[in-house]
């Protein structure tokens, strides 16, 4: 009885498997029609990018085909992960169903025959795909090749193209023309803008209510950073014109560099998402509205390092050991030119979203560095004249001579024409400073913290060596390669 019911197990096991197969290979059959044609399509999508590159592409639009087919490599890179379990599933199954037979042996039986068929023809099918998306795939990053190769040769191009001279007045007289046509362009969108708010439903109610949420979110975010700020820096157990300790400077110079970087742009970014759920702003305003929220971005982040590491005015928690009239004459020259750089790139940003004629633009970056130069060049004079009267030591000498370089390359750069390498030294100026006094806020830290707070009188230190399982008297030691350990990595 037993045995009986086994084999009618089996069959039934065996017909589920057969009514099930089909309906298997029509599932795994209308899935690989569906990758084909989207094989096909990013084909074709390929082959138009490929004929776009041309020797006369404009480094923008080098830009948009790059931007078109990297979510298409991306793709392609799913498409074979999703493959390659398949095939090897189905290699698998090969495999149980054992050799087959030889021309002499007897023949197999007709369900295994039938199931040896449909998983051959299934990975026939799946290897073309796989070859398919192989080949796609090298493609695509032959084409993201001649794309990022051609962008730096425009790069290139763009950076060493002679234009007018700060001093032409082509150029100024061209930006004179040029602003009543910008003046008009802007009105155009103003007027677009309000003929496609103004047919929203209930507009007047939704702009209210987008306004009491901008105000909100402003109100906000700066409350909660002036009320962190005022948190923690109370310092009532310290008298106010002596230094703190060097390990309390440098977390005070650290978490105020997060809070003063933080809230300009969260508030700028809280802004245009608010405006951008009840559709306020279109898809090029929302764009360039993006586009100065990283000039916004650069100028809060590198105001705010400069507020941390020089402190005007509050020298018990200042990092550098400077006198008040230097860090304020520092702080105000770092200033000035983040807000010039911040203008300058958000002017830049308006104009090529009203598609201003291109002297606009020529304009407004010579205009920005030689500011950013001639801004330099004070910086150093002021300092010059300070020294001379005794009122500070002098700045270290390298610092100064590649101050005075890049100062007079910018303004030589503007003087001549070379309007572009004039601006790109200028960006690549304020983001190395940007990135130096990042690091120099973070070494200072870790140095406080292992050669401060580790010391071996310290319950931080004792607690520290009894971890690690050595003595206090090795404790200093062990905190150099530790900083030194962190400072690498």
């Amino acid at each position: 009885m037993a045995l009986i019911l086994r084999r009618l197990v089996l069959a039934l096991a065996a017909a589920a498997a057969l009514l099930v197969q089909p309906v298997l290979a029509q599932q795994t059959q209308q899935s690989n029609a569906d990758i084909r044609v989207r094989l096909d399509t990013i084909n074709s999508v390929f082959e138009y990018v490929e004929s776009g590159i041309t020797p006369e592409s404009r480094r923008s639009e080098l830009t948009r085909l790059r931007n078109a087919i990297e979510p298409l490599r991306r793709e392609i890179s799913q498409i074979i992960e999703g493959l390659q379990p398949r095939l090897a599933e189905l290699e698998t199954r090969t495999k149980a169903l054992g050799p087959v037979p030889e021309k002499d042996a007897p023949a197999e039986a007709g369900n295994i025959a039938e199931q040896r068929r449909q998983i051959g023809a299934q990975q026939g099918e799946i290897d073309g795909l796989m070859k398919q998306a192989r080949v796609l795939a090298t493609r695509g990053d032959q084409l993201a090749g001649r794309i990022e190769e051609m962008r730096r040769a425009r790069l290139a191009e763009r950076l060493f193209e002679r234009s007018m001279s700060i001093l032409d007045p082509k150029l100024w007289l061209g930006a004179a023309q040029a602003v009543p046509v910008e003046i008009r362009a802007a009105a155009t969108h103003a007027r677009d803008w309000y003929n496609t708010v103004s047919e929203y439903p209930g507009v007047i109610q939704s702009a209210l209510v987008a306004a009491l949420l901008c105000f909100g979110a402003i109100f906000g975010i700066f409350l909660a950073q002036r009320w962190l700020s005022r948190r923690f820096t109370q310092n009532n157990d310290h008298a106010k014109d002596a230094p703190l300790p060097r390990l309390r400077r440098a977390r005070a110079a650290l978490r105020d560099s997060i809070l003063g970087a933080a809230a300009l742009p969260l508030a700028f970014y809280a802004v245009i998402e608010i405006l951008s759920s009840f559709d306020f702003l279109i898809e090029r305003a929302h764009q360039s509205a993006l586009g100065i929220l990283a000039a916004v971005t650069l100028y809060a982040v590198g105001r705010a390092l400069a507020s941390a590491l020089l402190r005007p005015g509050d020298l018990s928690r200042r990092v550098l050991y400077i006198s008040d009239e230097t860090a304020a004459r520092f702080y105000n020259y770092s200033t000035y030119g983040l807000l010039v750089a911040a203008i300058g790139a958000s002017l830049n940003i308006i104009h090529r979203g009203l598609g201003a004629p291109r002297v606009m633009i020529t304009a407004t970056s010579a205009l920005m560095a030689a500011l950013i130069a001639v801004i330099i060049i004070r910086a150093l004079l002021k300092t010059r004249q300070a020294v001379e009267e005794g009122k500070e030591e002098p700045a270290p000498n390298w610092m100064r001579f590649v101050l005075w370089i890049v100062a007079a390359v910018i303004l030589g750069c503007v003087l001549t024409g070379y309007i572009w390498l004039a601006s790109f030294l200028t960006s690549r100026l304020i983001h190395a400073a940007i990135v130096i006094a990042s690091a120099y806020v973070i070494l200072s830290l870790i140095n406080a913290y292992f050669d401060e707070g580790l010391q071996a009188h310290t319950q931080r230190g004792r607690s520290f060596a009894s971890t690690l399982g050595i003595r206090s008297q090795s404790l200093d030691l062990a905190a150099a390669l530790f900083a030194g350990a962190t400072r690498v990595l």
